[in-house]
């Protein structure tokens, strides 16, 4: 994490050492704050080029974190990671284009994937979910998957239905997010 909490819990303290401070003011000529380059960071982990490129090192040891040459770009990518983040901490209500609108019981009996639609029981499906929202994976898990199976044998209420639609657009804007990263930077 960026911060430390002190005792009196009021105040944070960057937990970046001296050096790396010195490193990345002399980089980009400015003090940049701590979240500035939390963003940063949270954006090149989610390139999808960076990913791939380093998949084996990422295995077995901790990430490196490459820094671009000028401050526009670094700018950028940490816009984009704000915006990435927020999403991810569920920080905004998103447009749904995903409908749940066939009558019925609602219970999660069996999760399949077909042609856009997403069956939880043999009559009631999720409609309108791209390919790429339904295989989109979170640390070797497949997360629309993974959200209806944690809930075999439930019943989704309103609630659930309306953050598992939200999780749904929050894949498809992270999905977009991660293809502009690596429109601005190739790594």
């Amino acid at each position: 994490m960026v911060f430390e909490k002190h005792a009196d819990y009021a105040s944070k303290k960057p937990n970046f050492s001296p050096d790396f401070l010195k490193f990345i003011t002399e980089k980009y000529g400015k003090t940049l704050t701590p979240e500035e380059i939390f963003y940063y960071i949270y954006a090149v982990l989610h390139s999808p080029s960076y990913r791939e490129k380093y998949a084996e090192f990422l295995q077995y040891d901790f990430p490196r974190i490459p820094f671009v040459d000028d401050y526009e770009t670094f700018q950028k990518l940490s816009e984009i990671g704000k915006s990435l983040t927020e999403l991810h901490l569920m920080k905004c209500n998103l447009p749904t284009r995903v409908k749940f609108d066939i009558p019925g019981s609602g219970i999660v009996e069996k999760v399949k994937y077909d042609n856009g639609k997403i069956w939880i029981n043999k009559v009631q499906y999720f409609d309108g979910i791209p390919e790429d929202i339904w295989c989109f994976y979170i640390g070797g898990y497949q997360v629309l998957d993974k959200w209806l199976k944690s809930r075999a044998k439930l019943k989704l209420d309103s609630e659930s239905i309306m953050q598992f639609l939200q999780i749904t657009e929050i894949i498809g804007e992270t999905i977009n997010l991660m293809n502009e990263i690596d429109k601005i930077i190739e790594l």
